[in-house]
């Protein structure tokens, strides 16, 4: 992957958890929010799982271990991707 690529993968991320927070707080009432904000809830729980799976990854490449976990919440495995494409970039 380039560094186009993940910037726009988080963008597109930001992007869509922003619209299931808009949608958790304006339209509550709806079947489809409803079902939109559980699917929510179902990504956020794979990128917990996330964390774990990269584990090796962010102790070998990450400055802050910590930090990087957290931004795995929301980026899920943009993250790990990241930091190997700035090692591959070093290491050139």
């Amino acid at each position: 992957m380039k560094t186009e690529h993940l910037a726009l993968a988080k963008k597109i991320l930001v992007a869509y958890w922003l619209s299931v927070f808009v949608c958790a707080l304006l339209f509550i009432d709806s079947s489809f929010a409803q079902k939109y904000i559980l699917f929510g809830g179902l990504i956020f729980l794979a990128h917990v799982i996330e964390t774990f799976l990269f584990d090796k990854v962010l102790q070998a490449h990450s400055d802050n271990v910590f930090r990087d976990k957290l931004l795995m919440l929301p980026f899920g495995f943009v993250i790990p991707a990241e930091l190997k494409l700035k090692a591959k970039q070093n290491d050139q």
